[in-house]
């Protein structure tokens, strides 16, 4: 037992006497251990990598090898699914097609001319027709003036007619026809304002200096199929307006139970063309500012001046108007078509701009009524209580300047019943609370556009 803790005390003196060297020996093992051990799974990797490089050049030797026939069918790389990806892409043709075949055919009855029209002389339709899509009419088109005179003497008949589907009256009745007389008028059921009916006035009785046409007060060929088609909207949006109005699908009879009590305006168009992402601030006074109003542009922006027909007419998948010169080429021949605007060879989009005095809870049954419509009205901007309800709108698409008596709202939502500011006894009130609220009436604006599909051309999709 001595000798055996003669011998520790004898190791633990040599430890003690030589532990640094003992510490740099096991630290030196170690780091040597790690080192081969790190050095050994780094070569593995790079020779991994170097494989998976060289691999890869070699694929891409291969396919630039790849020499092209002059039939490149005879040559495709996966030969296994050509047949299966030629079928696809025929299958999705077919289909799309099909799709815009039936659209078209949904709208044709929405879009026959006039009858006002039509029942006067029957080969307005057979000169007309002979332009398919009608943006292709020239402007020195055979189409005799008598033809062109007898449209601008009976098109203002059709108004009342329109008038008729939202229940309101015709105010320009006596001007168009000097049999009419004013007691035929009868209590509406949605109010249209006057001012934005003397524009459709205009556009129905004033051609001159405008589009195409060489101070001739009788339309050019291009300002009737433009007037045609606003009018085509128009009836597709007065049923919109009588759809939203109608209780249990009961007609509505009196102003004081519909749900669109009043239009104050209606514009397709140039007339309704605004800049989307251009809106003011709810914060803000619109009035104060015409050149912030929901979604318009600044005069300058767009020169409605001496513009050839359907100038601005017709909006992009972005809302930019097209120019007379690209609905021509696009109508044509198809240039200026390009992947990002291949939907303009199936449909057209126009403009909508209208505002009305809508009761708030039925603002979304007009949009889904407006979405459901043969021609499909779009809305992409609603604006609650911020238009004014007296703007009056030219035929060049520009406001006209307000007066301090046009910028008086006509009603208070907080208030039931429908008021006028133009009568001398008409209170301005301010709005109560909600819970206080007896009308649920707000003046709301939409802005969208309206789609009408192109006439079904095969080739020019392929």
């Amino acid at each position: 037992m001595r000798r055996f803790l003669e011998s520790t005390a004898a190791l633990k003196a040599f430890v003690t006497e030589n532990a640094f060297w003992i510490v740099c020996l096991c630290l030196s093992s170690f780091c040597v251990t790690v080192w081969v051990i790190a050095s050994y799974e780094i070569d593995t990797k790079n020779s991994r990598q170097t494989a998976e490089i060289e691999n890869s050049f070699q694929t891409g030797e291969n396919i630039i090898d790849i020499s092209v026939a002059p039939h490149p069918s005879s040559v495709h790389p996966n030969l296994a699914t050509e047949s299966d990806m030629l079928r696809t892409i025929e299958r999705t043709k077919t289909s799309v097609l099909r799709a815009w075949a039936q659209r078209r055919a949904s709208q044709e009855q929405a879009l026959q001319p006039s009858q006002e029209v039509v029942s006067k002389n029957e080969s307005f339709v057979e000169y007309f027709s002979k332009y398919s899509p009608p943006e292709t009419i020239p402007a020195d088109s055979k189409i005799p003036q008598s033809l062109l005179k007898m449209y601008q003497q009976n098109i203002p008949e059709i108004m009342p007619r329109l008038c008729q589907i939202i229940g309101t009256n015709w105010n320009f009745s006596e001007i168009d026809n000097d049999e009419t007389n004013g007691d035929s008028l009868k209590p509406e059921v949605c109010i249209w304002a006057e001012k934005n009916q003397k524009l459709w006035h205009a556009k129905l009785t004033d051609f001159r200096n405008r589009d195409d046409n060489d101070n001739v007060n009788f339309p050019s060929p291009s300002q009737v199929v433009m007037l045609e088609q606003d009018l085509r909207l128009l009836e597709s949006m007065f049923r919109v307006v009588r759809l939203t109005n109608s209780m249990n699908g009961k007609t509505i009879n009196a102003n004081d139970f519909a749900n669109i009590k009043q239009i104050d305006y209606v514009v397709f168009g140039r007339e309704a063309y605004a800049k989307l992402g251009k809106i003011h601030e709810i914060a803000t006074q619109p009035k104060s500012d015409p050149r912030r109003r929901f979604g318009r542009t600044t005069e300058n922006e767009i020169d409605f001046e001496n513009k050839p027909a359907f100038h601005a007419r017709y909006i992009d998948h972005n809302g930019e108007y097209l120019t007379s010169s690209f609905v021509k080429n696009l109508f044509g021949d198809g240039q200026g078509l390009t992947e990002t605007n291949l939907d303009l060879l199936i449909a057209k989009k126009v403009p909508v701009r209208i505002a009305m005095l809508v009761d708030e809870r039925h603002i979304g049954a007009f949009i889904a009524a407006c979405e459901n419509s043969v021609l499909p009205f779009h809305i992409t901007q609603t604006r609650v209580n911020v238009h004014d309800p007296n703007e009056e709108f030219t035929l060049k698409g520009k406001s006209g300047k307000q007066t301090a008596q046009s910028r008086k709202r006509r009603m208070d939502p907080g208030v039931a019943g429908v008021g006028d500011d133009n009568k001398p006894d008409s209170k301005k009130r301010r709005f109560g609370p909600v819970e206080s609220r007896t009308s649920y009436d707000v003046n709301v604006e939409f802005y969208g556009y309206a789609k009408i599909f192109n006439p079904v051309n095969e080739q020019r999709l392929k």
